[in-house]
């Protein structure tokens, strides 16, 4: 069963600046899945919750610095 939780990450374009991102959870076979709908390919895990959600923050953040390095549009409006 999947659950949405809210997750936070530093902007990439403004250090001082939040974004805010929905992050579905799903456990399955003893590990958490956490994956970020509006990053396309942003998933991570972790044995337990917490270990996923600390990783997954760190994955949209890489996310978010490589679409700003490649010049990839982002807006915090694709989050749905």
């Amino acid at each position: 069963m999947a659950r949405r939780m809210q997750g936070h990450a530093p902007s990439a374009i403004s250090a001082p600046r939040r974004a805010r991102f929905s992050v579905l959870i799903e456990e399955e076979d003893g590990w958490y899945i956490a994956e970020c709908p509006a990053l396309p390919g942003c998933v991570s895990q972790g044995k337990t919750r917490d270990e996923a959600i600390k990783n997954i923050r760190e994955a949209i953040e890489a996310s978010l610095e490589t679409r700003v390095k490649n010049h990839i549009p982002f807006s915090a409006s694709d989050d749905r």
